[in-house]
């Protein structure tokens, strides 16, 4: 059973204009994460279930986009800066305060 235990990661540490801006996860359970664990696999390997990990767990949020206030899509998360995605891993796993 996975439990519908959402985290909100504000995207304010980006800018004065990111006020507003949020990517919300579902938390990850003890299957997801140890999904992640393969001794044999690539660093590149490692990094695409890594991603693949968020891009799953991803409900939905808020960034700016050319100047403008954009939903984000779970498609998207691809194209967000490492700094994002890394932060977003570290909020939702438990290492990070969200803000």
């Amino acid at each position: 059973m996975k439990l519908d235990v959402i985290k909100k990661v504000s995207l304010e540490y980006l800018g004065e204009n990111w006020k507003e801006s949020y990517l919300e996860f579902r938390l990850p359970s003890y299957s997801d994460l140890k999904n992640l664990i393969d001794d044999k696999a690539t660093d590149q390997e490692k990094v695409e279930k890594g991603l693949e990990t968020i891009i799953g767990l991803f409900k939905g949020g808020k960034a700016i986009s050319e100047g403008k206030e954009v939903e984000v899509k779970s498609e998207d998360i691809r194209d967000f800066p490492i700094e994002v995605i890394t932060r977003c891993f570290k909020a939702i796993s438990g290492d990070i305060d969200p803000k």
